[in-house]
Protein backbone atom coordinates (compact mmCIF):
# COMPACT_ATOMS: atom_id res chain seq x y z
CA UNK A 1 0.00 0.00 0.00
CA UNK A 2 0.93 3.36 -0.82
CA UNK A 3 -0.14 6.75 0.53
CA UNK A 4 -2.35 8.74 -2.63
CA UNK A 5 -3.35 11.53 -1.18
CA UNK A 6 -3.65 13.63 2.40
CA UNK A 7 -6.95 15.97 2.78
CA UNK A 8 -6.21 18.27 5.59
CA UNK A 9 -8.75 20.67 6.79
CA UNK A 10 -8.54 23.03 9.86
CA UNK A 11 -4.84 21.39 10.68
CA UNK A 12 -2.42 23.76 12.18
CA UNK A 13 -1.80 26.38 9.40
CA UNK A 14 -1.96 24.42 6.61
CA UNK A 15 -4.28 25.07 3.71
CA UNK A 16 -7.31 22.98 4.10
CA UNK A 17 -6.95 20.95 0.36
CA UNK A 18 -6.31 17.97 -0.84
CA UNK A 19 -2.39 16.99 -1.08
CA UNK A 20 -1.33 14.40 -3.60
CA UNK A 21 1.29 11.79 -2.76
CA UNK A 22 3.45 10.10 -5.50
CA UNK A 23 5.86 7.02 -5.40
CA UNK A 24 8.48 9.71 -4.19
CA UNK A 25 7.53 12.76 -2.42
CA UNK A 26 9.74 15.60 -0.89
CA UNK A 27 8.79 18.11 1.52
CA UNK A 28 11.18 21.07 1.29
CA UNK A 29 11.18 24.66 2.51
CA UNK A 30 12.51 27.00 4.86
CA UNK A 31 11.83 26.60 8.56
CA UNK A 32 8.42 27.11 9.63
CA UNK A 33 6.44 26.37 6.18
CA UNK A 34 4.54 23.88 7.96
CA UNK A 35 6.79 20.53 6.67
CA UNK A 36 6.54 19.27 10.40
CA UNK A 37 3.18 19.58 10.02
CA UNK A 38 2.08 17.09 6.83
CA UNK A 39 4.59 14.94 8.92
CA UNK A 40 2.58 14.96 12.00
CA UNK A 41 -0.61 15.04 10.34
CA UNK A 42 0.98 11.23 8.96
CA UNK A 43 1.60 10.42 12.46
CA UNK A 44 -1.77 11.11 13.91
CA UNK A 45 -3.37 8.73 10.86
CA UNK A 46 -0.83 6.26 11.64
CA UNK A 47 -0.79 6.15 15.45
CA UNK A 48 -4.26 7.36 16.18
CA UNK A 49 -2.50 9.68 18.21
CA UNK A 50 -2.24 7.12 21.32
CA UNK A 51 0.02 8.46 24.12
CA UNK A 52 3.66 7.08 24.36
CA UNK A 53 3.78 6.49 20.57
CA UNK A 54 2.83 9.51 18.78
CA UNK A 55 4.88 12.13 19.50
CA UNK A 56 4.39 15.47 17.74
CA UNK A 57 7.18 17.40 16.84
CA UNK A 58 7.98 20.57 18.40
CA UNK A 59 7.75 23.73 16.83
CA UNK A 60 10.12 26.66 16.83
CA UNK A 61 9.40 29.54 19.07
CA UNK A 62 9.05 32.53 17.41
CA UNK A 63 8.33 34.57 20.40
CA UNK A 64 11.94 34.86 21.66
CA UNK A 65 11.03 33.47 25.12
CA UNK A 66 13.25 31.04 26.61
CA UNK A 67 11.38 27.16 26.34
CA UNK A 68 13.02 24.00 25.62
CA UNK A 69 15.71 24.61 22.70
CA UNK A 70 13.37 27.47 21.51
CA UNK A 71 10.99 24.74 20.90
CA UNK A 72 7.20 24.75 21.60
CA UNK A 73 4.88 21.36 21.78
CA UNK A 74 2.41 20.90 19.91
CA UNK A 75 -0.56 19.25 21.12
CA UNK A 76 -3.54 17.89 18.98
CA UNK A 77 -5.57 20.61 20.53
CA UNK A 78 -3.41 22.92 19.07
CA UNK A 79 -3.29 21.71 15.94
CA UNK A 80 -6.51 21.94 15.61
CA UNK A 81 -7.27 25.40 16.66
CA UNK A 82 -4.33 26.69 15.06
CA UNK A 83 -2.75 28.32 18.07
CA UNK A 84 0.66 29.17 18.81
CA UNK A 85 2.20 31.63 21.59
CA UNK A 86 -1.26 32.46 22.83
CA UNK A 87 -2.68 33.28 19.04
CA UNK A 88 -5.18 31.45 17.37
CA UNK A 89 -6.18 31.07 13.89
CA UNK A 90 -9.84 29.17 14.92
CA UNK A 91 -10.03 31.22 18.63
CA UNK A 92 -14.00 30.04 18.59
CA UNK A 93 -12.86 26.08 18.44
CA UNK A 94 -12.91 24.12 15.33
CA UNK A 95 -14.01 20.82 14.06
CA UNK A 96 -10.40 19.21 12.25
CA UNK A 97 -10.04 16.65 9.76
CA UNK A 98 -6.94 14.47 8.86
CA UNK A 99 -7.67 12.19 6.10
CA UNK A 100 -5.31 9.53 4.60
CA UNK A 101 -5.88 7.84 1.34
CA UNK A 102 -4.00 4.79 0.34
CA UNK A 103 -4.40 2.69 -2.23
CA UNK A 104 -2.46 -0.38 -3.52
CA UNK A 105 0.75 -0.17 -4.94
CA UNK A 106 2.25 -1.94 -8.60
CA UNK A 107 1.69 -5.23 -8.41
CA UNK A 108 -0.90 -5.63 -5.37
CA UNK A 109 -4.33 -6.63 -5.58
CA UNK A 110 -5.60 -5.04 -2.63
CA UNK A 111 -7.93 -2.60 -2.38
CA UNK A 112 -7.66 1.26 -1.89
CA UNK A 113 -9.39 2.48 1.66
CA UNK A 114 -9.40 5.63 3.62
CA UNK A 115 -8.50 6.36 6.90
CA UNK A 116 -10.00 9.71 8.55
CA UNK A 117 -9.18 10.97 11.75
CA UNK A 118 -11.83 13.98 13.04
CA UNK A 119 -11.46 16.18 16.27
CA UNK A 120 -13.62 18.73 17.49
CA UNK A 121 -11.55 21.21 20.14
CA UNK A 122 -12.71 23.99 22.11
CA UNK A 123 -11.07 27.08 23.01
CA UNK A 124 -11.92 28.96 26.13
CA UNK A 125 -10.08 32.01 28.33
CA UNK A 126 -9.46 34.95 25.70
CA UNK A 127 -5.86 36.74 24.28
CA UNK A 128 -5.59 38.95 27.25
CA UNK A 129 -5.76 36.65 30.08
CA UNK A 130 -4.31 33.40 28.25
CA UNK A 131 -5.94 30.81 26.58
CA UNK A 132 -6.47 27.10 26.56
CA UNK A 133 -7.80 24.67 24.27
CA UNK A 134 -8.78 21.22 24.61
CA UNK A 135 -10.10 18.29 22.51
CA UNK A 136 -13.45 17.39 23.21
CA UNK A 137 -14.35 14.79 20.86
CA UNK A 138 -12.17 12.66 18.46
CA UNK A 139 -13.49 10.32 15.99
CA UNK A 140 -11.53 7.56 13.80
CA UNK A 141 -13.10 6.19 10.60
CA UNK A 142 -11.92 3.41 7.59
CA UNK A 143 -13.53 2.68 4.91
CA UNK A 144 -12.72 0.01 3.15
CA UNK A 145 -12.53 -0.05 -0.58
CA UNK A 146 -13.33 3.90 -0.74
CA UNK A 147 -11.61 7.18 -1.98
CA UNK A 148 -12.87 10.20 0.14
CA UNK A 149 -12.66 13.76 -1.09
CA UNK A 150 -12.17 17.13 0.73
CA UNK A 151 -15.44 18.01 -0.66
CA UNK A 152 -17.02 15.46 1.96
CA UNK A 153 -15.73 17.76 4.71
CA UNK A 154 -16.54 20.80 3.71
CA UNK A 155 -20.33 22.22 4.03
CA UNK A 156 -19.67 25.14 1.54
CA UNK A 157 -17.43 27.38 0.30
CA UNK A 158 -16.97 31.25 -0.75
CA UNK A 159 -13.52 32.56 -1.48
CA UNK A 160 -11.11 31.85 1.02
CA UNK A 161 -13.30 30.92 3.53
CA UNK A 162 -14.76 27.51 4.30
CA UNK A 163 -17.73 25.78 6.41
CA UNK A 164 -16.72 22.80 7.79
CA UNK A 165 -19.07 20.18 8.75
CA UNK A 166 -19.39 19.58 12.33
CA UNK A 167 -17.64 16.38 13.79
CA UNK A 168 -21.15 15.07 15.33
CA UNK A 169 -22.38 14.91 11.39
CA UNK A 170 -19.57 13.58 9.94
CA UNK A 171 -20.45 9.63 10.19
CA UNK A 172 -23.30 10.37 8.55
CA UNK A 173 -22.46 11.92 5.61
CA UNK A 174 -19.69 9.77 5.13
CA UNK A 175 -22.58 6.98 5.12
CA UNK A 176 -24.60 8.73 2.85
CA UNK A 177 -21.76 8.70 0.34
CA UNK A 178 -20.03 5.74 0.85
CA UNK A 179 -20.89 1.89 1.19
CA UNK A 180 -18.72 0.91 4.06
CA UNK A 181 -18.44 3.52 6.95
CA UNK A 182 -16.18 1.95 10.20
CA UNK A 183 -16.73 4.30 13.11
CA UNK A 184 -14.83 4.45 16.68
CA UNK A 185 -14.93 6.82 19.03
CA UNK A 186 -11.88 7.18 21.38
CA UNK A 187 -10.90 3.58 20.67
CA UNK A 188 -7.67 4.14 19.59
CA UNK A 189 -6.94 0.03 19.73
CA UNK A 190 -9.71 -0.40 17.29
CA UNK A 191 -8.58 1.63 14.73
CA UNK A 192 -5.12 0.93 14.64
CA UNK A 193 -6.53 -2.93 14.44
CA UNK A 194 -8.53 -2.50 11.69
CA UNK A 195 -6.28 0.38 10.01
CA UNK A 196 -3.82 -2.24 10.36
CA UNK A 197 -6.15 -5.10 9.01
CA UNK A 198 -6.18 -2.82 5.80
CA UNK A 199 -2.51 -3.09 4.92
CA UNK A 200 -2.48 -6.28 5.40
CA UNK A 201 -5.32 -6.66 2.50
CA UNK A 202 -8.23 -6.34 4.73
CA UNK A 203 -9.41 -9.24 6.16
CA UNK A 204 -11.54 -10.51 8.91
CA UNK A 205 -10.57 -8.52 12.18
CA UNK A 206 -13.08 -8.18 14.79
CA UNK A 207 -13.27 -4.54 15.15
CA UNK A 208 -16.36 -2.05 17.01
CA UNK A 209 -16.95 1.22 17.70
CA UNK A 210 -17.17 2.03 22.12
CA UNK A 211 -19.28 5.02 23.54
CA UNK A 212 -20.74 6.27 20.77
CA UNK A 213 -23.34 7.00 22.55
CA UNK A 214 -23.65 10.75 22.06
CA UNK A 215 -23.60 10.61 18.55
CA UNK A 216 -26.21 7.45 17.69
CA UNK A 217 -25.93 5.42 15.45
CA UNK A 218 -27.85 2.38 12.92
CA UNK A 219 -28.13 -0.22 15.66
CA UNK A 220 -26.61 -3.33 13.60
CA UNK A 221 -23.56 -1.30 14.20
CA UNK A 222 -23.64 -0.21 18.22
CA UNK A 223 -21.97 -3.75 18.84
CA UNK A 224 -19.02 -5.40 17.40
CA UNK A 225 -18.81 -6.80 13.91
CA UNK A 226 -16.55 -8.64 11.36
CA UNK A 227 -15.41 -7.02 8.50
Amino acid sequence: MKLEKLILVNWGFVVSREYPFGHTTLLSGSTGVGKSSFQDAIQLVMTGGKQHINVFNSAQDESGASRAGGKVRRTLASYAVGMRDNLCVRPYGSHTYVVAVFAPDDGESAEPFTAVVAVEAAVSGSREQGRSVDVARKLYFVLPGSRVMEADFIESRKGNSITVVKVEDIYHRLRQRYPRVLPFENSIEDYLCKLYAEFRGGGKTLVGPRGLSSSPLPARLSGRWTS
